[in-house]
């Protein structure tokens, strides 16, 4: 989660909590806006300590099949072909 500076502890608790009802391996707060490199450190810890667990990926979509991506901001349609 990223930590705005109108954002409050009650605020960020319920957020985090919510994630973690969602299914979320885990749930930081990262000030890497406010404080660099140092306010990202407890995301990085995160991502270390999820990338080690079990993982079952799987693609979403047919990899033998044009996948079309739509890009929110300006609606442009990419075509990835394989």
């Amino acid at each position: 989660m990223d930590d705005c500076s109108t954002d409050t502890e009650r605020e960020l608790e319920i957020v985090r909590q919510k994630a973690l009802d969602a299914g979320a391996f885990n749930a930081v707060v990262s000030s890497h806006w406010a404080h660099g490199g140092a306010g990202a450190l407890q995301l990085a810890e995160a991502v270390v300590a999820a990338s080690k667990q079990p993982s079952h990926f799987q693609f979403l979509y047919d990899l033998d099949v044009c996948a079309v991506l739509l890009a929110n901001n300006n609606n442009k349609q990419i075509c990835i072909a394989p």
